[in-house]
């Protein structure tokens, strides 16, 4: 119950009031604004009510606007605040919008519904649809009522009798928002979600419905199996239609609808539920001038569903500007208003994984601990704040909308619509929706480390390629067609004339008109004179039309012609004397001048064709193979020895091809020697393997110049000064090490990265072997060129070398050379290796020879193909796979990939293959 309701703005000055029981003075109003403030001032979470000198103060906020009820009795808070939010929905109904302006433009409306909705200060009528068939906001004058309408004391208050509907319809909308805190370790702290049904009814007559969940409590009630999954739901509120009392008896929701639009239940689900988009970000500040951001989100729902409107919001330091962004979907730009990044993906599919990169200057130079800097590399580096520390660190929130998708699981089993009187047909309409609530997920702090997976290494190797393109494609060279194989075309060529240039013969033969052949056969062959002999590389020829002989016949005419030579053209518009075929040498015969003597044309040469021919047999059509204009090779092509047929056959006799990358490749490790090893040194050598094996492999790959410039010494200074001094020589686009990339004390490559500038976008990838990969991008060294250089840090084991070689290097080099991603072939696996340390136990290999792999890592092994075919590909894994062991990797001939969710493996498994 409340005494009176008022409508402030936020100074606190009342706009309207109603008065209901005369028991509150003005000045308790008055003293609101105050007595708001001081709380205000003692918490940051201000209570809805609160009481002073014996009035209870109840109040909601809406747009500019406070809606206050007051009242001296103990009264049911949550009723009243319930009140509050209906004013607020019956009037959006009646004005569009409730502020200040429409409480002063409306206020004689205002005070009919204040009168209707409550009376002596309890609640009565609240329901839209029938306050609206009374209350309207025309300006003609209201009839007079002897009583109210009859809905307003029927038991169904909120449906109006005698409703009518040409096509009766229900829409029902299952809206789910899921409510989510992810710790900055990835761990879920706090889950909810928060469910409604909605419906919109178009139905006529006063029909009961029924409407069916897949509920665990009304399964438990009524003893029912369920196939599917039971939801069990928590805090479930119902409008006011619903049958309370048959729903706590046997679960069943039945109720009389609303005319409209209207929300039939609310629900919750404390549950621990997986984040549906998982964000992961890692920060890199540089001495507080600039900022970096490497941001990485994947779908975690399934691959049928997609969700829709994504947005990330990333806060950064308030002063940040500059903004350079890069990412492999969607668009991001600066949001300065919000200190944030926003990152919008309009459609995510499920399953998928995308990333983003951001670039923040910080003009201000605050220091690395206040922008919470302090990184040293990307993915599996250590990591920062982004623009508060501590507790005020602000989160990451994610929006987005997935259809026909719950989180839950909630099903509508069924929903039957009954109309006693009418018994009309009608159409049901379920639709299903997840929408992000409150999603946040912290920022890690420094120190934290991020695992990186192999489909993560290879997105952030594929953006950089993108952006390292341009320093590739600024030059070009021309090279003769002949000198083009395997080398990169920098423009597209195109046919500059039709190929053939004319009709032209595709064999010896003899062109004549394909219709005066039809009839021919071994038996009754068809006679045709022989008018001329046309060879190769000659110009057009005109030939005269048939002739008509003394004996008032005329003989077809034919022209002997060569293979590639061009077609005649007979001086006659008649059809029959057009040659539009070849017929060849074999199935024609030479006929004796005797068998026409006395003939006026019996001097002349004759042939006897044996088979009817088709229209435009054995006949090239000009344009037929290129036509003028057509595209030939296409730009950023490698050219293949077929490419280079083609684009001589149009007349190319050199070819503009892009710039080959130039490679600086070293070899790490006192221990390792160039040229042999030396048996009387007195100490440890080992020959250099990776060296002479990258730069063979590269070379026979890619369109490169790889340079192994030696061993570096097993110092950072002296390694860091070595590598810069090789660039600036030569410009090199590209760097590769072998080894010193782990954590040992010997493993300088990291701090050398340090004195050359780089910055390490990842170090350690989830891939066996290969883990301790390391890639970055030296800072340019000289003035010549503006980007980076790309660095590649390989482990030293042979095997290891190998295999960061064709997954990592490979896809980055593939991608700068615009060559996709290489597609691998599906192969089964034949024969397993037991000797695995992972193997399943000796019970499980036995009957079933199955072999287990490291949960959340890459598997790259080393094979042989054992039986192979055009549409089959069987193969075996070879038995030693240690990455320091060369002879056992000598007998393979293709890399065996275990994705990271397959940790078990069988015979017959489907696996992808890559032939070496």
């Amino acid at each position: 119950m409340a005494s009176a309701i008022f409508f402030l703005d936020l100074k606190g000055k009342a706009l309207l009031a109603r008065n209901y029981r005369g028991d509150i003075p003005m000045s308790a109003v008055e003293k609101f604004p105050i007595l708001l403030s001081e709380a205000e001032e003692e918490s940051s979470a201000v209570p809805p009510c609160f009481s002073h000198e014996g009035i209870n103060y109840l109040y909601i906020r809406h747009n500019n606007l406070y809606l206050l009820a007051l009242t001296k009795r103990n009264t049911n808070a949550t009723e009243i605040l319930l009140f509050l939010h209906k004013i607020v929905e019956v009037f959006t109904e009646y004005f569009k919008e409730l502020e200040e302006e429409s409480i002063r433009d409306n206020f004689v409306v205002i005070y009919e519904l204040l009168d209707e909705m409550m009376d002596f200060g309890y609640p009565q009528t609240t329901e839209t649809k029938i306050l609206q068939e009374y209350i309207t906001q025309e300006s003609h004058k209201l009839e007079v009522q002897a009583r109210p309408p009859i809905a307003v004391t029927n038991a169904v208050s909120w449906r109006s009798e005698g409703i009518r509907y040409r096509k009766n319809e229900v829409f029902l909308d299952v809206i789910e928002s899921l409510n989510l805190l992810v710790s900055a370790n990835g761990n879920v702290l706090r889950s909810e979600i928060l469910g409604a049904i909605k419906m919109k009814c178009y139905l006529s007559g006063m029909p009961e419905l029924r409407l069916g969940l897949n509920d665990k409590a009304m399964f438990e009630t009524t003893g029912r199996a369920t196939r599917g999954k039971a939801v069990e739901m928590e805090d479930v509120k119902f409008h006011q239609c619903v049958r309370l009392s048959r729903f706590e008896n046997d679960r069943t929701i039945s109720f009389i609808p609303p005319d409209g639009e209207f929300e039939l239940m609310s629900y919750r689900l404390n549950t621990q539920v997986k984040p549906l988009i998982w964000v992961e970000c890692v920060v890199e500040s540089h001495s507080g001038s600039r900022i970096e951001y490497m941001l990485k989100a994947k779908a975690q729902f399934k691959r049928r569903s997609t969700a829709n409107n994504v947005e990330i919001l990333v806060p950064v330091p308030e002063d940040a500007d500059s903004p350079r962004f890069r990412t492999n979907i969607g668009s991001v730009h600066y949001a300065p208003e919000k200190s944030a990044i926003i990152w919008k993906i309009k459609q995510f599919g499920g399953g998928k994984e995308f990333l983003m990169r951001a670039e923040l200057g910080l003009p201000s130079v605050k220091g690395d601990d206040e922008h919470g800097g302090g990184m040293t590399g990307g993915f599996g580096g250590s990591m920062g704040g982004a623009g508060q520390t501590g507790k005020g660190k602000r989160p990451i929130n994610v929006k987005f909308e997935i259809p026909y998708f719950t989180t839950s699981g909630i099903q509508v089993r069924y929903l039957k619509i009954i109309e006693p009187k009418l018994q009309y047909p009608s159409l049901p309409w379920v639709r299903y929706i997840t929408q992000s609530g409150d999603i946040a997920v912290r920022l890690p702090d420094e120190g934290v480390n991020m695992a990186l997976t192999y489909h993560e290494a290879i997105l952030i190797l594929q953006m950089e390629a993108t952006d390292h393109r341009n320093t590739l494609c600024a030059a070009s060279e021309t090279v003769p067609l002949g000198h083009a194989v395997n080398r990169i075309t920098s423009k597209k060529y195109c046919s500059l004339l039709n190929t053939p240039q004319c009709d032209t013969s595709a064999m010896d033969g003899y062109a004549v008109n394909w219709q005066v052949t039809q009839t021919a056969s071994e038996h009754a062959p068809v006679i045709c004179q022989v008018r001329d002999t046309i060879a190769a590389g000659g110009k057009e020829v005109i030939i005269k039309p048939a002739e008509t002989t003394a004996t008032g016949k005329k003989i077809p005419i034919c022209v002997e012609i060569m293979t590639g030579a061009r077609f005649p053209r007979v001086d006659s518009p008649h059809p029959l004397n057009i040659l539009d075929c070849c017929v060849k040498v074999e199935d024609t015969r030479p006929l004796s001048t005797s068998i026409v003597q006395g003939d006026a044309e019996s001097s002349q040469r004759l042939i006897q064709i044996l088979k009817p021919a088709r229209l435009n047999q054995n006949k090239r059509l000009a344009g037929e193979d290129f036509r003028r204009g057509d595209v030939v090779v296409d730009q950023h092509v490698m050219i293949k020895s077929n490419h280079v047929m083609a684009l001589a056959s149009v007349g190319v006799g050199s070819v503009e091809v892009l710039r080959r990358p130039r490679i600086a490749l070293f070899s790490t490790g006192a221990e390792i020697v160039a040229h042999g090893i030396d048996g009387d040194s007195g100490r440890q050598q080992v020959s250099d393997v990776n060296g002479p094996y990258i730069t063979s492999v590269l070379r026979e790959a890619f369109p490169c110049e790889v340079d192994f410039l030696g061993i570096l010494e097993d110092n950072p200074t002296t390694a860091a000064d070595t590598i810069s001094s090789h660039i600036k020589q030569k410009q090199y686009d590209m760097v590769i090490t072998t080894g010193a990339v782990s954590m040992g004390r010997y493993d300088f490559i990291p701090q050398a990265l340090k004195f050359l500038r780089a910055t390490v976008l990842f170090h350690k990838v989830a891939m066996r072997p290969g883990h301790p990969a390391l890639f970055a991008k030296i800072a340019s060294i000289t003035g010549e060129r503006n980007s980076t250089i790309p660095f590649f840090g390989l482990p030293g084991n042979p095997v290891a070398a190998a295999a960061c070689l064709r997954f990592l290097v490979f896809p980055f080099l593939r991608c700068l050379l615009f060559q996709g991603s290489e597609k691998p072939r599906q192969a089964v696996v034949r024969s397993l290796d037991l000797n695995e340390e992972h193997v399943a136990s000796k019970h499980d290999a036995g009957r079933n020879a199955i072999a287990r792999f490291p949960p959340d890592r890459d598997i790259f092994r080393a094979g042989t193909v054992i039986h192979q075919s055009r549409n089959h590909l069987e193969v075996e894994m070879i038995q030693d796979h240690s990455p320091g062991k060369i002879s056992p990797f000598l007998a393979a001939d293709c890399w065996i990939h275990i994705p990271r969710e397959k940790t078990i493996l069988h015979h017959g498994d489907v696996v992808d293959v890559f032939l070496i």
